[in-house]
């Protein structure tokens, strides 16, 4: 090759770059800068909303160079402030993945997007003008703009037909109680910081529901010991999730015996109070319950009164319709709802009620449909029957699939289009507490030949309704002329800028208590269990909310806190039931019930009840749901995802991936790192521990080195850590962590730089979540076994490592006692195809194979806050200045990082409390990262 065409070459290559990370066409607006004033290799935030399901979240995107590459919280968005969830932070890799829908099709033959839409158009204009309904499947969402685009279409195109899919949660059943108890159509977000007792029936809040973000930052309010009082929590639940593990009390129950407990309970209270004489008519059919557990129900009872308007008891949406009202009825006997209470009208789910269920069903007539439209989701992901058979009998050819990954709904529809990333789309979306948000394209759709389903449902709707949308171009006009007629034109800007819009007065609604139905469904049967079955307990999983969740490999290859696997599907069973079975770990064994049979591997779990079988829901098996006995008219009174079926051994074993010694702490509770609240408060007034002048000046000298200038470190507090694992999958972003896949993490050779170790008590009623990390000990023994110097001490801390100078030895490893390093087996960086090249962090070094590494205290993010602070005259750092991947994503705000060498630093001065301490104080290695030891409530 000669000069010239390489120089020709290389122009193009760059060129074709620049293109591939432009940004979007209409104008966007930037945080700190406008984008002219943006320098080389300088990092630009724009403000968004992250939709999960009907909640939303305000967010800042980084970008660098135009590409988008780290995720977190807006800090004045008052939902989530900056925490975010591992969900949250694998977007990212959605966005650039490689296997993303690339090509539309009509009848399997490729085409482009425009004669994708023109085709979709022509069938629904056809379908309409034979009388024939087009059934529109669309998932949860928040977005007010969408909904009046939905509310318009449903109203001036009769046979437009929009049914909200829900995968749990379809019978919106909280709103059902609401509607039929308090005549109010829709579903509390209870403000749990507001508790001073919470019971839980069965309902994984702090990180299965939709706004679990939200919940797990209240929760965090009761775990402030600063007060001097901190809320009790009681679980009672049949699997073991992660709300239960963080309960002060964890009551393992039969499902079929929810609602035996919970009348009960509602019976003692009614029993003991006077003020409810209206309710006494029910006694006599609370009476009929037979007691699960007479000393806990009466103690709960107890304590529920007692705390009155601060305690409140939270079911999960998928349990029985007389559970719900029982609970509600608790609540309002409470004294709980009302504005300004812990349930709150003015802060409600936005946009689901009622109507979103049976009578929608209705509509699903095959020989009255002319075509369905698939908006990135499946009707086979939903529970209920009619909806499962509706589309199993549909034509396909006759189906319209908007899909953002080509999945298996996806290839058998006549008509099929990609779908943008909500980082390529414009949109705007409502939270429960009336804050408005703006979801702008930080980039242009890497897929020029894709569109979001807001844009299509607009284009349709324009082409069938032109004189109403004559002034719109695309939906963004529409958005956008929507909230200047809120807001104002001149306000725009400040919106897109900022993020949130908080003006809007949500309207006050008045609560009242309507019997009028309650004795109409309280004279439903209870739901009894056969004898000698197995019930299979379906769950949602915490990982993985969606499809697209299903094909993310940050999100599978994250293990599962609870059991440490990770890529797989797995059926959990109590050591009892496993017992009777005769299988142990990694056997298949095989559920039926109607005569269909579905087959998967198990994991032994303590804490799970007896003769139950557990099962996370991952979007990749939707076949299960074929077990469940699931109709729509009848399952409002029942429990739903809990099926009696029969279990047999297939003979055949699998290999899970696991994290390597995953058992090590099971049944292993070290209760001298648990305090009991009431301890802590009646002996320890003041929780400074006090230094002597030798420990003080062990602690700023290693070898005779004194830390002069800054001293970093970390302050992890077990109270608060509610095991999420946001904080794993944000340092594998942050960091360039690689993927290993399946087969590598079989073998334990997960690249992660942080574990969470879960320590809990023979019969799991107490746990504790301990993130283990690179302790960046003072005295550290991997320092000194490097035969190459590749790994050092810093003058301020840090146990450094250098990258170029590794051999590979693993001297480090071995010795290290807290197992905190990984080791590149492989190249795992060289299999990834273009673009996910865009995904890398350019201020952290891709490492290769064999290359030692481990955390790094975020040093990028040091060195990036001492320039600033240099440039903007400071003599030094404030505290919080800096702050670590980790601690940012963080919803409790377990992690602080900070200056240990600054006496008023938040670092330093949880360093000196009383219940502080190290890993294996025993070696005496001085880590610059320590723990706040449990402090649990007694119940």
């Amino acid at each position: 090759m000669d000069r010239r065409k390489f120089l020709a070459l290389l122009s193009s290559a760059m060129a074709l770059t620049a293109v591939g990370c432009r940004r979007p066409e209409q104008k966007i607006v930037s945080q700190p800068y406008a984008v002219e004033y943006i320098k080389q290799g300088q990092a630009n935030f724009y403000s968004s909303v992250y939709q999960q399901k009907n909640s939303a979240y305000g967010i800042v995107i980084k970008t660098r160079e135009g590409r988008p590459i780290k995720i977190d919280g807006n800090d004045i968005y008052p939902v989530n402030r900056t925490s975010s969830n591992a969900k949250m932070q694998a977007e990212l890799y959605a966005l650039y993945d490689p296997k993303r829908f690339r090509k539309p099709k009509i009848n399997f033959n490729s085409a482009n997007l425009d004669e994708a839409i023109e085709a979709s158009i022509s069938a629904i204009k056809e379908a309409i003008g034979n009388g024939l309904n087009i059934v529109f499947f669309y998932e949860k969402h928040c977005s007010p703009t969408f909904k009046i685009l939905i509310d318009y279409v449903s109203l001036h195109i009769s046979n437009f037909k929009f049914i909200c899919l829900s995968t749990f949660g379809q019978l919106s059943k909280k709103a059902y109680c609401n509607r039929f108890l308090l005549d109010w159509d829709a579903c509390f977000v209870p403000q749990i910081s507001k508790a001073n007792f919470i019971l839980s029936i069965a309902d994984d809040f702090l990180v299965s529901d939709s706004f679990s973000l939200f919940y797990a930052n209240e929760f965090s309010k009761l775990r402030d010991f600063s007060s001097g009082k901190i809320a009790k929590l009681v679980t009672v639940e049949s699997s073991l999730s992660l709300t239960g593990a963080n309960s002060d009390k964890r009551i393992v129950m039969n499902p079929w015996q929810y609602e035996s407990f919970v009348a009960r309970i509602l019976y003692n209270i009614l029993a003991t109070l006077e003020s409810y004489t209206e309710l006494n008519c029910i006694l006599p059919l609370l009476q009929q319950y037979t007691s699960v557990d007479e000393i806990l129900e009466k103690k709960i009872a107890e304590g529920l009164v007692t705390n009155g308007d601060r305690a409140c008891v939270i079911v999960d949406e998928n349990l029985s319709l007389k559970i719900q009202l029982y609970a509600t009825l608790i609540n309002y006997i409470c004294g709980n709802i009302g504005e300004g209470k812990i349930f709150d009208p003015r802060y409600a789910e936005p946009f689901n009620n009622s109507e979103n269920t049976i009578d929608l069903l209705n509509i699903l007539d095959g020989s009255k449909t002319g075509y369905i439209i698939l908006a990135d989701c499946c009707p086979l992901d939903s529970a209920i029957v009619e909806i499962r058979e509706f589309y199993k009998k549909f034509d396909r050819g006759k189906t319209i699939s908007l899909s953002y990954y080509d999945t298996d709904f996806n290839k058998s529809s006549g008509i099929q289009i990609p779908t943008t990333h909500f980082l390529e789309c414009w949109g705007d979306a409502i939270s429960f507490n009336e804050c408005y948000s703006i979801q702008q394209p930080v980039i242009s759709p890497l897929n020029p030949d894709s569109i979001s389903t807001y844009d299509f449902l607009f284009r349709i709707s324009k082409r069938i309704k032109g004189n109403d949308f004559s002034q719109f171009n695309s939906y963004y006009d529409f958005l956008k002329n929507n909230w200047e007629k809120k807001i104002g034109q001149d306000k725009w800007e400040d919106l897109l800028k900022t993020g949130i819009f908080t003006n809007m007065q949500g309207s006050t609604t008045q609560i009242n208590l309507n019997l009028q139905n309650l004795f109409e469904i309280l004279r439903k049967d209870e739901i009894r269990s056969e004898q000698n079955k197995y019930i299979l307990h379906i769950r949602p999983s915490y990982k993985i909310m969606n499809h697209k969740d299903a094909h993310n490999p940050f999100l599978q290859e994250l293990p599962h806190t609870l059991t440490t696997h990770s890529w797989d599907n797995v059926f959990l069973i109590s050591p009892l039931t496993a017992e009777k079975l005769n299988v142990i770990d990694n056997d298949i064994i095989r559920i039926t019930n109607n005569n269909i049979s579905f087959e998967a591997p198990i994991l032994i779990q303590e804490g799970i009840c007896d003769d139950l079988i557990s099962f996370e829901y991952t979007f990749s098996n939707e076949r299960i749901f074929d077990l469940l006995s699931f109709n729509a008219d009848n399952n409002l009174y029942k429990n739903n995802f809990f099926a009696e079926v029969e279990v047999s051994r297939t003979g055949d074993k699998t290999n899970i991936a696991k994290r390597l010694n995953s058992n090590k702490n099971k049944s292993r509770l070290n209760l001298s790192k648990v305090i009991l609240a009431s301890k802590l408060f009646d002996q320890v007034q003041n929780l400074e521990r006090q230094k002597n002048s030798e420990s003080q000046e062990g602690e700023k000298k290693v070898n005779n080195y004194e830390y002069y200038g800054y001293y970093w470190g970390m302050a992890i507090d077990t109270s608060k850590c509610i095991g999420c694992g946001a904080c794993i999958v944000a340092c594998q972003i942050e960091n360039n962590i690689p993927i290993v896949g399946k087969e590598e993490a079989i073998r334990h050779r997960l690249m992660h730089w942080i574990r969470i170790e879960r320590y809990a008590s023979t019969s799991e009623q107490n746990s504790v979540f301990v993130p283990i990390m690179c302790q960046h000990c003072e005295q550290a023994p991997c320092e000194p076994v490097c035969p190459v110097n590749a790994t050092t001490h810093s003058p301020e801390g840090i146990n450094e490592m250098t990258y170029n100078r590794c051999i590979g030895s693993r001297f480090c490893m071995v010795n290290c006692p807290y197992q905190v390093r990984s080791f590149n087996y492989k190249d795992y960086h060289s299999n990834e195809k273009e673009p996910l090249e865009c995904l890398h962090n350019p201020d952290v070094t891709i490492r290769m194979r064999g290359i030692a590494e481990k955390c790094t205290l975020c040093i990028q993010r040091i060195i990036q806050g001492k320039y600033k602070a240099r440039d903007e005259g400071k003599l030094s750092l404030v505290d919080g200045e800096i702050k670590t991947a980790c601690q940012v994503v963080c919803p409790t705000g377990a992690i602080v990082f900070g200056d240990l060498n600054n006496p008023i630093s938040r670092v330093k001065k949880m360093k000196q409390l009383q219940n502080s301490y190290t890993l294996l104080e025993e070696l005496n290695t001085k880590p610059s990262v320590f723990y706040l030891s449990k402090i649990m409530n007694e119940f």
